[in-house]
């Protein structure tokens, strides 16, 4: 048994880590579920962990911060990251630190878990006993997802001519996970890489690679010739392929022009900001940074303003923060011109859109019919700042509500499935609260809580 230690700062990601699959069964003893990388820092000093599951992304000391700490370590812990898609730079800085492998946080199941757990078991193995034969060459598309993630350095030779690297993304991909069984990889994964990779324009001058069951990377070279609109052409024709013969749909970010290798990363992230404004344009998108509308989006995204706060307070359901930042809001818009309320609505919506995303939600499934297939020439039409205020005032409440139902139906959804198990099993004698937890995936003190507070009765009168 390999000893697993869990660093999150939110309790219900712990909680749901913690009993969403049986470690045990996996061959993990889970030693500790901690809330900081301090704290676990401290953990590890009396206790050897094998496993680190660590959130990036978290106060008094974050996943980051913890694994340069335990870099003079003599054997430090096979590192896996938990993050959001807004935090992939900060992924690649946790490959280039060691980590072997990240989980995006809307894309976790007990799936996902057996799969990631495997890898790390394998790699466990290897320890101490390390492959004596001659390393072999690595086949493009691993060196282009080990340049992505960090875990290569920029190979020079990799790099052929006048290039643009595109970053592929499947649009709700919790609709499409029911689909493909336990075996992404075998049922979505691989053929989605072999649909590719028939295209004659990628297999002769592309390289496609999956960074993660969402994600996926395409390098495209015409040696002196490449251009923006052969870029866009391909996609155009790779996102075809998939929906037309595995019916998946997938948006798509595109850098500019790279002529050099050391321009890699910074058109890598180009690609991501590009994809990350999907949800202002409905499924199925291609941006690409030459188009004015997405030029327009990205450069707002850097601005600050009173967005971030709001947007923090519809996340966590804080509803006087949220009152007082609409208000402040709505007073800062009367002080300015009618641009400047039409830049605050658009980031605020750009701001809301990757927080959903990261919550595995889609903006145009939250917005009423239509609004989600493009907000820009939406709120670009509203002619006085008094209307980009209304239309704000009912974005910001149609998205509270929406959350607000989906984690009521959430909870129900967990009360449900355990009263469904409970009626099937009642006259087993080995029927316990704790059997009912871990069918459900919570702890049993939590369960517990939840049960009673939905039900109005305690389990056990239940």
């Amino acid at each position: 048994m390999y000893n697993l230690l869990i660093v999150d700062d939110e309790v219900v990601v712990r909680t749901s880590l913690s009993t969403i699959v049986d470690w045990e069964k996996l061959g993990f003893t889970l030693v500790g579920s901690v809330s900081s990388g301090k704290a676990a820092l401290s953990l590890m000093r009396g206790t050897p962990v094998d496993v680190l599951l660590t959130d990036i992304k978290m106060p008094i000391m974050d996943g980051i911060a913890l694994m340069e700490q335990m870099q003079s370590h003599p054997q430090p812990p096979l590192v896996i990251v938990l993050s959001a898609y807004s935090d992939f730079e900060l992924v690649r800085k946790a490959f280039k630190l060691g980590a072997v492998d990240y989980i995006v946080k809307s894309d976790i199941t007990p799936e996902q878990i057996f799969v990631t757990m495997d890898g790390i078991l394998a790699k466990l193995g290897e320890r101490g006993a390390r492959d004596r034969q001659p390393p072999r060459a690595d086949r493009p598309d691993e060196i282009l997802r080990g340049m992505a993630l960090g875990t290569k350095e920029i190979d020079s030779a990799f790099f052929n001519g006048r290039y643009f690297v595109a970053c592929l993304e499947i649009d709700d991909f919790n609709a499409q996970r029911q689909r493909f069984g336990t075996n992404i990889d075998a049922e979505l994964t691989q053929p989605m890489l072999e649909f590719a990779g028939q295209i004659s324009r990628i297999a002769s001058g592309g390289v496609i690679t999956s960074l993660s069951w969402t994600r996926y990377l395409l390098y495209y070279s015409g040696q002196a010739d490449a251009s923006a609109q052969q870029m866009l052409s391909i996609c155009a024709q790779l996102q075809r392929v998939w929906n037309n013969y595995m019916n998946i749909t997938v948006s798509v970010g595109i850098s500019g022009a790279g002529e050099a290798h050391d321009q890699f990363p910074s058109l890598l992230q180009e690609a991501y900001d590009c994809v990350a404004l999907k949800h202002m344009f409905g499924s199925g998108a291609a941006l690409f940074r030459g188009d004015h509308a997405v030029s327009v989006l990205l450069d707002l995204r850097v601005r600050d303003d009173l967005s971030a706060p709001l947007v923090s307070a519809l996340r966590n359901a804080h509803i006087p923060k949220l009152l007082e930042y609409q208000e402040k809001l709505s007073a800062s818009l009367e002080e300015g011109t009618v641009a400047d309320a039409r830049g605050a609505a658009l980031r605020l919506s750009l701001q809301t859109a990757a927080m959903l995303a990261d919550e595995g939600i889609a903006l145009w499934n939250v917005l009423e019919s239509g609004q989600g297939r493009n907000l820009l020439p939406l709120i670009e039409s509203l002619p006085t700042v008094q209307d980009i205020r209304g239309w704000l005032v009912g974005f910001i409440r149609r998205v509270a509500d929406y959350l607000a139902d989906s984690r009521v139906h959430e909870h129900m959804d967990v009360i449900k499935k355990a009263k469904s198990y409970i009626q099937n099993r009642y006259a087993d004698p080995t029927l316990s609260l704790a059997s009912v937890a871990r069918h459900v995936g919570l702890n049993e003190k939590y369960f517990s809580s939840r049960f009673n507070h939905e039900m109005g009765i305690g389990f056990s009168a239940y």
